[in-house]
């Protein structure tokens, strides 16, 4: 396994993102493994998997951009926004087609989005699912959030199929109550399937239960949503001290020595300062 890399697992439904993780450790008889963003219990698809070294690269891979399939209904709430939680009917109004496409164009773009109560975001160092499940009265904020491109897939009432590419911090549940505020009908996630992660796809993915070292992928270029550079051997050396590298150009860089990556580095006033080294490969 050397020092790792990145794995794509395909999440089930009915079992948490955790226990993927958990999955993984024990296939590949590790204890580093984490995530480039969850998927709630009820939905399936896609998961990125960072492997011992690549667990540094998660930061940055998180903020990739997501595609989504949704499927919508319509008529009924759900108090978590998705098919988990408690459905209550709601209306008997049946939206047209063009109804919809003209709801949905307000949420195009960069928009104000408020998290689903029922969700990992942190209030006061505590995560609201909790605050809300121990009974507490909760508020949350809302977030600027984008949508790049929302595509209506099929139709037929009460259920709604669509197409999300949207950014990081987007919430699929949250849409699905916002669109049946602006229906009057009312909404929530019936199911979601997450295809893609930044250059990641779903299509590469592995079970979980059928995880081996095999799986793992080494981290390249590809992988991250900023330039790459190529250094030396001297260089590199220089970048794992911690030691700054004179070069051109500004913003977040991958760099690699050969086919192997080094660090995630910033260029400012001339020089390459790494912000998160990459120890490197064992020798066989």
């Amino acid at each position: 396994m050397k020092n790792g890399g990145i794995l794509l697992a395909k999440k089930p439904q009915g079992v948490s993102s955790f226990d993927v993780v958990r999955m993984a450790k024990k296939a590949l008889n590790t204890k580093k493994v984490g995530h480039a963003g969850t998927l709630d219990p009820f939905a399936e698809g896609l998961l990125v998997l960072g492997i011992n070294e690549g667990t540094k690269a998660l930061n940055w891979l998180s903020k990739e951009d997501k595609i989504y399939i949704a499927e919508i209904e319509l008529g009924s709430t759900s108090d978590t926004h998705d098919i988990d939680g408690e459905v209550s009917k709601k209306s008997d109004k049946k939206p047209e087609l063009e109804e919809i496409k003209i709801a949905l164009q307000q949420f195009q773009g960069r928009i104000l989005q408020t998290p689903p109560r029922y969700s990992a975001v942190k209030i006061q160092g505590k995560r609201a699912c909790d605050r809300m499940r121990a009974g507490e009265k909760i508020e949350i904020k809302p977030k600027t959030v984008e949508i790049i491109n929302l595509e209506i897939i099929d139709y037929k009432y009460p259920l709604l199929l669509i197409k999300i590419h949207s950014g990081s911090g987007f919430y699929v549940r949250s849409l699905a109550r916002d669109l049946g505020k602006t229906l009057e009908t009312g909404a929530y996630c019936k199911s979601l399937f997450r295809e893609k992660i930044g250059n990641f796809s779903i299509s590469k993915s592995v079970d979980p239960e059928k995880i081996t070292e095999k799986n793992i992928i080494p981290l390249s270029p590809e992988h991250f949503n900023f330039p790459s550079i190529k250094i030396n051997q001297k260089e590199a050396e220089a970048l794992r001290q911690g030691k700054k590298i004179p070069t051109q150009g500004g913003g977040l860089r991958s760099v690699f020595l050969d086919n192997e990556i080094v660090c995630v580095g910033e260029i400012k006033n001339g020089f390459l300062q790494p912000l998160r080294v990459f120890a490197e490969s064992k020798k066989d």
